[in-house]
């Protein structure tokens, strides 16, 4: 029990230093993958937002985990990597007012950092459906080979979502390829 009251105090904590500003939103994304798309095997891992008017921040919770708990002082090092070990390492920064996305991938060489102007082009369509008991519109976009589907709520007129899609004039909820692969 004493650990899980630790662990809820350093979450709480880092939701509310995020980059020494104010979280407004944080939302939890399942992302279900194949590696493979030959393969059969799925791959799951759960993903989190953190965010507010103008920033984002979109990262593995097991990665959010290892990095909180690592800050700790007297914290088992290796118990906390195997623990919280995840393949998906990186961490995604959105700034909406300058439309910049900045990717980091933390290597065992070098930590790779990239920024970019980023627009998506993205087709809003009337169709709605309820998500989490929020109305929610469709939207489509053609990005990195395939065509994607993204269903937002503009009850929450925030322009992030989860990877690096973005900039519709909601969160959103849902997303996914042609092929329902990602």
């Amino acid at each position: 029990m004493k650990s899980k009251v630790i662990t809820f105090i350093l979450v709480l904590f880092n939701i509310l230093s995020f980059s020494q500003e104010k979280v407004d939103i944080s939302i939890s994304y399942k992302l279900t993958y194949k590696i493979d798309s030959t393969s059969e095997k799925v791959n799951k891992e759960n993903f989190i937002l953190f965010a507010n008017k103008d920033k984002s921040i979109y990262e593995s919770i097991a990665k959010y985990f290892k990095d909180s708990l690592s800050k700790q002082p007297n914290q088992d090092q290796a118990a906390i990597a195997i623990k919280y070990g995840t393949k998906n390492d990186y961490y995604i920064i959105y700034n909406s007012k300058d439309k910049v996305l900045s990717h980091f991938q933390p290597n065992l060489d070098a930590n790779i950092y990239f920024s970019t102007n980023y627009k998506i082009q993205w087709k809003i369509e009337q169709k709605t459906k309820e998500i989490l008991n929020l109305k929610c519109r469709k939207a489509t976009t053609k990005m990195f080979g395939r065509k994607w589907t993204a269903w937002f709520a503009e009850e929450y007129p925030l322009p992030f979502g989860p990877y690096k899609f973005n900039g519709l004039p909601g969160l959103i909820l849902e997303l996914y390829d042609s092929k329902k692969l990602l």
